[in-house]
């Protein structure tokens, strides 16, 4: 066989990059993307996005590719992963709503401010990273998301999540203060709260999962942790 002639998905990627004027740095997926098997792809660069030219890396099972206009009413269908990192994108592109196979989507490290409730309508997502963004308000999430990453945004309260599936909470460095009335989700096993403007915190009793609980630089009456059993607590 023509090595010349395979349409390798890496091989796509940068013929597509020496078409561009600039490159944008290396891909710097989050371990719970690399899950999926991204690893093969951490040193490609990736091609700058605009809404008229929507080009992106995502993955289809294991296999990484390389989403186009052209090809993406083939992959949609088909696409469980989608990296939208570092992309200097103020808002969410619309079409990300279609992706209804997506488990993965990682849109950290943008400017965007606000996340619409079309986010509800992915409903196989599992894990959302959105952190190092400009959020001021919690963003809606679909029930069955089970690891959300928000940190490093600008986040004042946060809604009861007791009725969500969430068991890893990242809301590190954002602006939160609960008030008693709050619950986590049932299922959380570990909350990273650290560097925030907590002061107490609601009842614990009724979180029999929760193992890790991260509350480092917060104004918080160390007397509300006492008689907890959870197994770790950083403060």
């Amino acid at each position: 066989m023509d090595s010349a002639k395979i349409d390798h998905p890496e091989i796509q990627l940068i013929k597509a990059c020496i078409k561009v004027k600039y490159l944008v740095k290396a891909l710097q997926i989050s371990g719970e993307l690399m899950s999926c098997g991204l690893e093969a792809l951490k040193k490609a660069p990736q091609v700058e996005t605009y809404y008229d030219h929507f080009e992106i890396l995502g993955m289809v099972g294991d296999l990484p590719v390389t989403i186009t206009r052209d090809n993406f009413q083939t992959y949609a269908p088909q696409l469980t992963a989608l990296h939208l990192a570092n992309k200097n994108l103020t808002t969410i592109p619309l079409i990300v709503f279609q992706l209804t196979s997506l488990k993965r989507l990682d849109l950290s490290g943008n400017r965007i401010s606000s996340v619409p409730e079309e986010m509800t309508w992915l409903e196989n997502l599992e894990v959302l990273d959105l952190s190092h963004n400009q959020l001021t308000h919690f963003p809606p999430i679909p029930r069955q998301l089970q690891k959300l990453f928000l940190a490093e945004n600008r986040i004042e309260s946060i809604p009861d999540l007791s009725e969500t599936a969430l068991s890893i909470l990242d809301l590190e460095s954002n602006a939160v203060q609960f008030s008693i009335q709050w619950r986590f989700p049932l299922g959380i096993v570990r909350a990273q709260l650290s560097h925030n403007l907590i002061a107490s915190l609601p009842d614990l009793s009724p979180y029999s999962q929760l193992r890790i609980l991260e509350l480092r630089g917060n104004p918080l009456d160390k007397a509300c942790l006492k008689g907890l059993t959870i197994e770790k607590i950083e403060i």
